[in-house]
């Protein structure tokens, strides 16, 4: 039986335990969202590369309209993410030349390269974060071209 000069320590070990703990649940959830963009990121990186390894005619470029860059912004945003907060650079590394609006595939077995850079902002605790800096989320694939 407790006695009476204990009454309200419970009150107060829960007062005391609770912010901590809601902060930690709280980062889990931040942490699982960063891993889900990450997820994406990466499927993003390899949907594009294979659309620009893919023998067809016309063959995509880097960039522009129909590109393997549309490719990537197209999926982020299906996804939910902020494709403006993308940056994409698509490469033929045989040649070691960035595709821009020329296709990046102009030989069998040549490597294209697709890396998606993200700009991650925190969803769950914005406000006690900006201290810290934005985490930079990044995928690279690297395929051959058919």
């Amino acid at each position: 039986m407790p006695q009476k000069n204990e009454r309200g320590a419970m009150a107060v070990e829960f007062a005391l335990i609770t912010p901590i703990l809601l902060l930690l649940v709280v980062g889990i959830i931040e942490f699982g969202i960063l891993l889900v963009n990450q997820a994406m990121l990466t499927n993003a990186s390899r949907e594009a590369a294979r659309a620009g390894i893919v023998a067809s005619t016309p063959r995509p470029s880097g960039t522009g309209t129909g590109s393997i860059t549309s490719i990537v912004n197209a999926y982020l945003t299906n996804a939910g993410l902020n494709a403006g907060s993308a940056t994409v650079t698509v490469q033929n590394l045989t040649t070691g030349v960035t595709c821009g609006a020329t296709p990046c595939c102009t030989a069998f077995q040549n490597d294209l390269s697709v890396r998606v850079i993200y700009s991650y902002s925190f969803v769950a605790l914005p406000s006690l974060i900006t201290g810290f800096s934005t985490p930079t989320l990044g995928a690279t694939t690297r395929m051959k071209c058919e």
